[in-house]
């Protein structure tokens, strides 16, 4: 799955507000963080994920394990918070929300409405 600029950005409106939901701790990706991750994403769709690290290589590699074992995609990094997205099997609020998003944003709209004016 593919997300647009435009898709990406209203995801990261989504989880402005939305606390980690999955905190990984020193042992890494293991059987059970990446079950619970599964459990979030079926749930919501978008999550945060807390990920501690000594550096960005160790960083960079547990977010690929977990991106692999999961099959989600990041949305946004912001130091060690990982925003991340799937489509639940079962169509969540987040993804009808995502497909019914119009396509320009509402500023762009605005600044050509006033132009026409």
């Amino acid at each position: 799955m593919s997300l647009t600029p435009k898709q990406r950005s209203f995801l990261r409106g989504k989880a402005h507000n939305l606390s980690p939901v999955v905190r990984l701790g020193k042992e890494g990706v293991s059987d059970s963080i990446i079950k619970t991750t599964d459990k979030a994403l079926e749930d919501h769709e978008l999550i945060k994920v807390k990920v501690p690290a000594e550096n960005q290589e160790e960083f960079l590699n547990t977010v690929g394990e977990l991106m692999a074992q999961t099959k989600a995609e990041v949305i946004q990094k912001i130091g060690h918070l990982l925003v991340i997205y799937r489509k639940a099997k079962k169509p969540g609020r987040v993804s009808t929300e995502l497909e019914s998003a119009p396509e320009s944003n509402s500023r762009n709209n605005r600044r050509n409405n006033s132009k026409r004016a």
